[in-house]
């Protein structure tokens, strides 16, 4: 018989073996079946030319399309090509194992939050969503960036919940945050997030000689990203989205797509908001503002209504998640028929935006916490992890609304890294404890059978 250690041990790797299946298998199964394997499937045709022509002749090209950094995928992609030549569907494949570890990484980053059960919810959820499969057995670089975002994140973690705080894990994240940023500039933001916690918690610990160490792996991590910055800009012929001054055309893109966001973060979380309970949420945000929740609550509602009749062809943002299917008539001539009856696609809308409204309620508490202490001036970490995590989303939001506000084109995929930590913000138990919380699911049954419905 196994020992207890190794028992124990047995249900995540079981798990595990299962998130490779949904994740990693079927997907590579169907885009076979269906014979979108070994082809590019949108913005990865360039990506693919960038890296066969580097593995050729030693030098990278644009194409006029590279937006994206793209630098590190292309060299994590090079052992493959160096094998198997110029074959896609290899290629295509290793970036889906990228995701693969990084659905991984999301257990390691959640568990110690959230517990087994409810991390790996996190993740199942985020595997059989409709937007993993169609980006993962592809060559785009949503997925590899979100991979090594969240283990930057875990690892980061990982480090702050030492007593002291643990430098080498600290050192791994940063590592894997600015390998990020060189897959997508995005990834800046958890880059960041770990910079701003990490030094305020090494001030509030007065540890000067940590600290210092603290503060030169914070600026190598940053300077390390203005480095690679810098030497993309040299590489020719890209595609580079300069800001604009804002204007009424970007404020109205804003404000319909940031309707869209939201309502595409509550479609696709919407297991996890089902098993965190609509009136816990709901009744967590009474208790701490009654008009701040009935405010956020009533105007998410209205405002999402009003632009679901107003701009009925931005439900979810786009370019993946659509009436019409993944891309649709951005990659073929025509129209494509919709998935769904109408009847079906309204009523996924609806439920989107009760969804999308109950995790802005979600944000009442913490927000109101946040405000008093600052009204105390109490600037004391007490949970850092969570901290980091709350840095990180609020960065993700900032990010893209400076994106939609300065003209530059955003799309449903870019929520990936975002997912994950809502995910978890929503599961975590109140007051959040830095020890490992019960693994068990504390849910009423009904809670639970809602959120399997959900995750049909």
């Amino acid at each position: 018989m196994p020992s207890e250690g190794r028992g124990a041990n047995l249900p995540i790797v079981g798990f595990m073996a299962f998130v490779g299946l949904v994740s990693l298998v079927i997907p590579i199964l169907v885009a076979r079946h269906y014979g979108a394997l070994g082809i590019p499937r949108g913005d990865d045709w360039s990506y693919l030319q960038t890296l066969f022509r580097f593995a050729d002749h030693g030098h990278l090209d644009g194409n006029h399309w590279v937006s994206m950094t793209l630098v590190g995928q292309v060299g994590a992609s090079l052992p493959i090509v160096w094998l198997f030549g110029h074959n896609i569907t290899a290629v295509q494949i290793g970036a889906a194992m990228m995701g693969f570890g990084g659905l991984l990484a999301t257990l390691w980053l959640g568990v110690p939050m959230i517990g087994r059960a409810r991390a790996a919810l996190v993740v199942v959820t985020l595997a059989v969503g409709p937007l993993w499969g169609p980006l993962a057995v592809s060559y785009m670089t949503d997925v590899p960036a979100f991979a090594a975002t969240m283990l930057a994140l875990a690892l980061a973690v990982a480090a702050l919940r030492r007593a002291p705080l643990s430098v080498p894990l600290l050192g791994a994240g940063r590592v894997a945050g600015v390998f990020a940023f060189s897959i997508r500039q995005y990834a800046i933001v958890p880059v960041l997030a770990i910079v701003v916690t990490v030094l305020w918690v090494a001030v509030a610990a007065g540890d000067r000689q940590r600290l210092r160490v603290i503060v030169v792996m914070s600026t190598a991590s940053v300077v390390a990203c203005g480095v690679i910055y810098a030497l993309w800009n040299e590489i020719p012929n890209l595609k580079i989205y300069a800001p604009t001054v804002p204007n009424g055309h970007s404020l109205a893109v804003t404000v319909i797509k940031g309707g869209g966001f939201v309502r595409l973060v509550g479609l696709l979380l919407l297991p996890v908001v089902a098993l965190a309970g609509p009136v816990t949420i709901v009744r967590r945000a009474w208790r701490r503002a009654q008009w701040a929740t009935a405010l956020v609550g009533g105007g998410s509602l209205a405002s999402l209504a009003v632009l679901s009749v107003r701009v009925p062809g931005q439900q979810f943002v786009g370019n993946y998640i659509d009436a019409d299917g993944a891309l649709s008539s951005n990659v073929l001539l025509g129209r494509r028929p919709d998935l769904f009856p109408p009847s079906v696609y309204v009523g996924l809308v609806v439920v989107a935006t009760v969804s999308g409204a109950l995790i802005a309620i979600s944000a009442v508490a913490p927000t109101a916490d946040l405000i008093a202490r600052a009204r105390r001036r109490d600037l004391r970490v007490s949970d850092p992890v969570r901290c980091c995590l709350a840095v990180a989303i609020w960065g993700y939001g900032a990010a893209y609304v400076f994106a939609m506000m300065t003209g530059i084109s955003v799309y449903d995929r870019y929520a990936f890294p975002l997912l994950p930590l809502i995910g978890i913000a929503l599961l975590q138990p109140s007051p959040v404890s830095l020890t490992v919380v019960d693994r068990r699911f504390e849910a009423p049954a009904g809670l639970r059978m809602l959120c399997g419905a959900a995750l049909v």
